[in-house]
């Protein structure tokens, strides 16, 4: 609805300048107050925004998720990406069968992963153009590009496989492992690898503001041998295991793990984290009377109306078991 009146606003604009450009003869040789022209053209101006049938229109939203631009072309124009203040989402409204196109520009050392269309996988194309038939969001996914976009699972038997092959999404070091996650052919992976104590004690010694940190890191892990690579995708919901949330208290979700980094009271939506996945939680129920002190006791009875999964979350977080990559 804001950007239906940024629209508005914009259409407004344009027909304001053209009621003044066409009075503007008359307005010069006429005795009347340029007020009154002003007036006028404000008139015709609200008349052509109300004149606008909304129902010939449908919004489209876009978002991404990593490092990059994105862009909706204007109509009849091709995609353009502003250098000096790029763009992280953006939000439109066309008439119904219009053609859209919508672009995504990854920063230096980044890839377009994939998109998706009302959370359907719809490729990894620089640009989706599409006929508009309803409200259409789409979010573009970035990823780090890796070295070799043609390695298999099977080449990765050392870190330094990994360090050579894949770039580095998120990584730890606990409990006498060293943990690696990464992206191949639009999946996510855990690789996990043993690590000695005198290696662990080298590798927390390193000076982290030191220039070589990267090659001396690298040295030290590079011949750790993989025990395991799992399969990080099985973490990504199905639909019915979303709707299976659908009435589950907040009391009942904390007991079964999960963790909440986001309150928003007014619309009750709330943004918390279950093993590795990260999802948005539409709740009903009453709200805490004083939303800058509250505890989880105040919140045990909401219920979750909708449940919206967002994407993976901490990859390193080794309480979710997941299972074994297949090679």
């Amino acid at each position: 609805m804001k950007k239906r009146i940024s629209f508005v606003t914009a259409l407004l604009i344009s027909v304001a300048m053209l009621a003044s450009c066409g009075q503007a003869g008359s307005v010069a040789g006429s005795s009347e107050p340029a007020a009154e022209a002003s007036s006028a053209a404000a008139s015709t101006a609200e008349s052509a925004a109300e004149s606008i049938d909304w129902e010939k229109y449908r919004t489209v939203t876009l978002n991404m998720e990593g490092f990059g631009q994105v862009a909706i072309a204007e109509e009849d124009m091709p995609v353009a990406f502003d250098p000096d203040f790029p763009t992280q989402s953006a939000v439109v409204n066309r008439e119904l069968g219009s053609s859209v196109t919508v672009g995504a520009k990854p920063d230096e050392g980044w890839k377009v992963l994939k998109w998706t269309k009302n959370g359907e996988n719809v490729g990894n194309d620089a640009e989706i153009t599409f006929t508009l038939e309803e409200d259409t969001n789409f979010v573009v996914y970035f990823s780090k590009a890796n070295p070799n976009e043609n390695a298999k699972l099977a080449d990765m038997r050392t870190v330094g496989d990994l360090f050579k092959n894949v770039a580095e999404q998120q990584s730890m070091t606990m409990d006498g492992i060293y943990v690696y996650a990464f992206e191949l052919g639009g999946s996510y992976y855990r690789a996990v690898a043993e690590m000695p104590t005198e290696t662990f004690d080298a590798y927390m010694a390193l000076d982290f503001s030191d220039e070589q940190y990267d090659e001396k890191a690298q040295a030290l892990l590079g011949d750790l041998a993989i025990t395991r690579i799992e399969d990080l995708n099985q973490a990504v919901p199905t639909q019915e295991q979303l709707d299976a949330l659908v009435g589950k208290t907040f009391g009942e979700l904390l007991e079964d793990g999960w963790m909440f980094d986001g309150y928003n009271f007014e619309e009750m939506i709330f943004t918390g984290n279950h093993d590795i996945s990260m999802y948005e939680l539409t709740m009903e129920g009453e709200a805490p009377a004083d939303y800058a002190d509250f505890t989880d006791e105040d919140l045990a009875d909401l219920k979750v109306v909708s449940a919206k999964y967002c994407g993976l979350g901490d990859l390193t977080n080794m309480d979710y078991e997941a299972p074994l990559a297949e090679e």
